[in-house]
């Protein structure tokens, strides 16, 4: 733990020693004459400033992950089983029963060891362990219990940005050519992904179900499964096959945020005007960010934990936070590492920041050969079991054009929503102006009924309007 603590810090000074190569010479010198004035040096400032757990008030409030000692569930399922089956052969009862009855013990030894302390979670399929809320102060008594493996303090993660971009998935499908591998067959059927993320508007129309082609997992199915942490009304249709909000503990999944619905959208849409990449997978929607705050990574566990008790065959997190470590705590690295184990592709966001050298003084905003910019990606896609996913925008852009021929011409609309472009419906010929639009230079052609081409410059747009108008044109272009 301290050896970790200790890489941890220098690479913090090291962070601190880059940004501060990035300040202009006059920033950085007022700075150290305000700052850095009481210390001999600065990496002796930096020192100072580092924060680590172990600069965390006793008294603060945490939530902390208790692995013990003894392996889950999922890092013993052989290769190609799900849990269920597994569940079904005598070693993984024998593996079951072993875990519930250490628990039990450990269960009365941590609530035991301080006042403070309250299980607020119980792991057994990716973590043999326990979410346990206390103060910082009770981490010495939960390390000291026998049988108790580490003990690591949870992270929460800011809530991703605010999405409205349904446009963009109608034309994102050719940009991917994920419509030529939908027009060949591969439309997800028969496959069951998770969203862990903000929710999912779930009457939206291109989530209701009735154009799943092969859907194999029915209401039946998840009213069969035991030992869920998610507990109510979990099936909702055929497309949104599993949801709960494990942040606030309901089967309520609105999302009042809209980046989960975005996300899933993006991976299992299939609605009239737009679909996801894989529109007829199945979806389990985990809402673990509550309507306001940020995702726990004991809620974050719950979900994963359900993720391998359900089977599902992908699960993606667009969550994380930047400049990530390969990994922070070990207890959920190793979480992680078993829902690989248990052969579920586990896909995370790399995150949407852009890089340490934005902005630099060499006026690139590129990072240099010798020192490469590597650490904006951020955790947990950097974990080992996590694939890291990068999002790219759409190259396509809506706006309105016309028809010449066969060539497409774009223009920017009237204000004026009765003088508007697009209200003109029908082929019209038409007619180039000489001059830039008087009235002189309307008198020498025949605009009636027709669209009239005019110069730009010198005289105002509406007077060149009302000039073309007089003359009996339909419509000007400038």
């Amino acid at each position: 733990m301290h050896k970790k603590l200790g890489i941890r810090a220098l690479a913090l000074v090291l962070a601190m020693v880059m940004v501060l190569g990035l300040i202009p010479a006059a920033s950085a010198s007022s700075a150290g004459a305000s700052h850095v004035g009481a210390y001999k040096t600065i990496a002796d400032y930096l020192e100072a400033q580092k924060t680590t757990f172990d600069q965390i008030a006793p008294e603060t409030e945490v939530e902390f992950i208790v692995e013990l000692e003894n392996a889950p569930l999922a890092n013993s399922i052989p290769a190609g089983m799900k849990l269920a089956d597994y569940l079904d052969t005598q070693r993984g009862t024998v593996q079951a029963d072993a875990i519930e009855r250490q628990q039990a013990v450990m269960a009365a030894a941590i609530e035991n060891c301080a006042d403070d302390i309250a299980i607020i979670r119980t792991y057994k399929a990716v973590l043999n362990g326990f979410a346990v809320s206390g103060t910082y102060a009770d981490k010495a008594a939960l390390e000291a219990l026998p049988g108790v493996k580490r003990v690591s303090v949870g992270n929460t993660y800011n809530v991703p940005e605010k999405m409205e971009a349904e446009g963009e998935l109608i034309t994102s499908g050719e940009m991917m050519n994920s419509d030529a591998a939908n027009a060949e067959g591969y439309t997800g059927k028969g496959t069951f992904a998770a969203v862990l993320d903000t929710g999912l508007k779930v009457d939206h129309e291109a989530f209701i179900g009735e154009k799943v082609q092969g859907a194999v997992i029915t209401a039946e199915t998840i009213a069969a499964i035991i030992g869920l942490n998610a507990q109510g009304d979990l099936y909702k249709n055929a497309k949104v096959a599993f949801a709960y909000d494990y942040a606030d503990g309901d089967d309520d999944v609105t999302d009042a945020q809209g980046h989960g619905t975005h996300v899933a959208g993006t991976v299992a849409a299939n609605g009239d005007s737009f679909i996801g990449v894989a529109p007829d997978a199945q979806l389990a929607i985990m809402k673990v960010f509550p309507n306001e705050g940020g995702a726990k990574d004991s809620d974050i566990l719950a979900a994963l934990e359900d993720c391998v008790i359900l089977g599902v065959d992908t699960v993606n997190m667009s969550l994380g936070s930047p400049c990530g470590f390969t990994f922070e705590s070990e207890s959920v690295d190793a979480a992680y590492n078993a829902v690989r184990n248990a052969g579920i592709n586990l896909m995370v966001s790399a995150g949407n920041d852009y890089n340490s050298a934005f902005q630099n003084l060499h006026g690139t905003d590129l990072a240099l050969a010798g020192n490469p910019d590597y650490g904006i990606v951020g955790s947990p896609s950097t974990y080992a079991a996590a694939l890291s996913v990068a999002s790219v925008n759409e190259n396509l852009a809506f706006g309105s054009f016309f028809m010449l021929g066969d060539t497409k011409i774009s223009y920017d609309e009237s204000p004026d929503a009765a003088l508007k472009f697009s209200t003109l419906d029908g082929d019209y010929a038409y007619v180039r102006v000489s001059g830039v639009g008087n009235a002189n230079d309307f008198a020498k052609v025949d605009v009636a009924g027709k669209i009239a081409l005019v110069e730009r410059g010198e005289l105002a747009f509406t007077e060149k309007e009302q000039n073309a108008y007089n003359a009996g044109a339909v419509a000007m272009i400038t």
